[in-house]
């Protein structure tokens, strides 16, 4: 299951993000992807450093994906995988993971960064541009139903200026009740159609702050509401020990959203089908006169993308 967290900057995202995932990692493993500039995800996390910057590496990773491929002229973030295409498992086995992800003491939690701005893009570009090497790993990414990946997203909705955005199965939208956060939620909820599950969590809330939320937001679209905590103000001042009270006193909200995503599935070749007509769609309009090269892809009639689900859920078990 592939979740992103996503809201406006200071709603809480981060903090919900990675309680979410230390609640998971009690009883399974987690991909955790921090896809966010602040980078605040290791430090909740309980990691003292920062894993390797994956957008840094960007051509490298992206001839490692190509494998021994003839069949494209150029390898770009949103180009579908084939047959000969080399496929990442999200857990600790997998050569990608064990090169660029940061694992937890108790190998439940592995971490991969997006990256931060460095010195060269002040003034040259912007942070989806980042965002172009995750995209190519998620949809060159094998994971089954009990696979967990969670990213913590940018703030607003910057995570949909690129093919990221079809790669998750749903996002959860942490909300503050004001007005302000809000309507940063409608803005998101009305750019993307509803194209994909679109769960909304109530961070710093109380009762009559509810009554104001329930105003603009249906109360079944809701999938859970966090009160305020001071616990993260004190593990930011360096009590470790906070974040883990703030995970014990949500565990209810978390497990909630955790009974609710677990219940989706995904339509493997259907996925598939809306990568390739939008990578075909991006080259005709501009790819292929950027890269000057033929970037059109045809998959082949024998390649079924959902057999690499199943195959490889037959080879673990």
């Amino acid at each position: 299951m592939r979740i992103a967290f996503v809201g406006k900057g200071g709603s809480g995202k981060s903090t919900l993000c990675g309680a979410f995932i230390h609640h998971l990692s009690k009883t399974q493993n987690v991909l955790a992807i921090d896809a966010d500039v602040n980078r605040h995800l290791p430090a909740i996390l309980g990691f003292d450093q920062q894993p390797k910057s994956l957008a840094l590496d960007e051509e490298s990773i992206y001839d490692y994906l190509k494998g021994s491929r003839t069949d494209i002229e150029k390898f770009v973030s949103t180009t579908p995988p084939s047959a000969d295409s080399v496929m990442i498992k999200p857990d600790s086995s997998d050569p990608f993971i064990k090169n660029y992800a940061l694992s937890s003491n108790d190998k439940r939690i592995h971490l991969l960064s997006v990256g931060r701005y460095e010195k060269e893009d002040v003034g040259d570009s912007c942070y989806h541009g980042k965002l172009y090497t995750l995209a190519a790993i998620l949809h060159h990414t094998i994971d089954q139903q009990d696979n967990w990946i969670v990213a913590d997203s940018t703030a607003g909705t910057d995570g949909l200026a690129t093919s990221l955005f079809y790669a998750y199965d749903a996002y959860v939208y942490v909300v503050e009740p004001t007005l302000k956060s809000i309507k940063v939620y409608k803005d998101f909820v009305e750019a993307t159609e509803e194209t994909k599950p679109i769960f909304v969590v109530i961070n710093k809330a109380d009762e009559q702050d509810m009554d104001f939320v329930h105003q603009y937001i249906k109360p079944n679209d809701i999938l859970a509401v966090v009160p305020h905590s001071n616990e993260m103000r004190r593990h930011d001042q360096g009590d470790e020990s906070a974040f883990d009270r703030f995970v014990t006193a949500s565990t209810t909200q978390m497990q909630n959203i955790e009974k609710t995503l677990s219940k989706l599935k995904r339509d493997h070749n259907a996925y598939y089908k809306q990568l390739v007509t939008l990578h075909n769609d991006l080259a005709q309009s501009w790819g292929n006169t950027y890269y000057q090269a033929n970037l059109e892809f045809l998959p082949s009639d024998h390649y079924d993308f959902e057999e690499n689900f199943l195959s490889d859920k037959s080879k673990a078990a």
